[in-house]
């Protein structure tokens, strides 16, 4: 029993020993002398200016903003002597009886139908206006191929309905869907205006 209170009695010392030395280290002046603390500033704003070293620096050039030259869309086909539009190519240039599916319109030699003519990123709003005949069902866009089919990347316009056009080169795409009789689908026109 003697063994144990002296045991204890000893821990309770070392304890006590313990807590008196961290109130004595902890011990923090509410102000440093002047002399501590300008030393201290200088070699944290040394450290600072030394660890930050300039790799290199990029200058753009000033950007000039313009209005586009000429029309937002034009037609790179030629107009024909003695009509007064351009004529446009066909591919395939003859359909069968009883059958669906595209056909390709473009300028003569493969050149787009139309392109456009604004800052790349940028749109154009125009409105198409066109009656289609019998046969045809509809008229897409699609980006210019340089192919004897339609583009995968097209979408559809709408006679009257004012259209957001990408920038770019563009074909027509006929939509078309015959009957069981043999004959011809008519010319027809699609005029563009431009939207203020």
């Amino acid at each position: 029993m003697a063994r144990k209170c002296l045991l204890r009695s000893y821990v309770n010392v070392k304890f006590d020993d313990l807590a008196s030395l961290e109130r004595k280290s902890m011990k923090i002046p509410s102000t440093l002398p002047i002399k501590i603390v300008v030393p201290l500033l200088l070699i944290s704003v040394i450290g600072t200016a030394v660890a930050v070293t300039t790799l290199f620096t990029h200058t753009f050039p000033a950007i000039q903003v313009v209005s586009p030259a000429g029309p937002p869309l034009t037609t790179t086909c030629a107009t024909p002597s003695g009509t007064s539009t351009p004529t446009l190519v066909l591919t395939p240039s003859s359909i069968t009886t009883n059958t669906n599916g595209q056909i390709l319109a473009q300028c003569p030699g493969g050149a787009p139908a139309f392109t456009t003519n604004f800052p790349l990123g940028s749109t154009v709003t125009t409105t198409p206006t066109f009656v289609l005949p019998n046969g045809i069902t509809g008229i897409d866009i699609s980006f210019h191929t340089t192919g004897t089919t339609c583009s995968q990347l097209y979408t559809s316009i709408t006679s009257g309905v004012a259209f957001t056009v990408p920038n770019g080169d563009w074909d027509y795409c006929l939509i078309y869907s015959t009957s069981s009789t043999a004959g011809t689908i008519p010319s027809f026109t699609v005029d563009w205006t431009s939207n203020p």
